[in-house]
């Protein structure tokens, strides 16, 4: 049996015992409004996306060798779809 976080003899390099790949996507979108005196006020307007388009990314697999789970990803490790509205005054 494997120590704890090995892969018994396998080689290192097999690609397909790594974790799923990841892929987070972040958007900005902003609008900043320039006015009064020699355009000294800022109004900045701006809107985040985290996670755009809600790309799941699974967790790892289940390595317990004993688990009747063995092997199986049962869940995701990164956060769903967020949106952040902002905005801002400088002067």
């Amino acid at each position: 049996m494997p120590l704890s976080y090995e892969i018994g003899n396998a080689s290192n390099t097999m690609g397909h015992l790594n974790n799923p790949s990841s892929q987070n996507i972040d958007l900005q979108l902003a609008k900043n409004t320039h006015f009064g005196p020699e355009d000294r006020y800022n109004v900045q307007c701006r809107v985040e996306a985290f996670n755009a388009f809600n790309h799941h990314v699974l967790g790892a697999p289940n390595t317990n060798v004993t688990s009747g789970q063995f092997g199986q990803i049962t869940g995701y490790s990164n956060n769903a779809r967020r949106y952040q509205f902002v905005a801002k005054f400088a002067f």
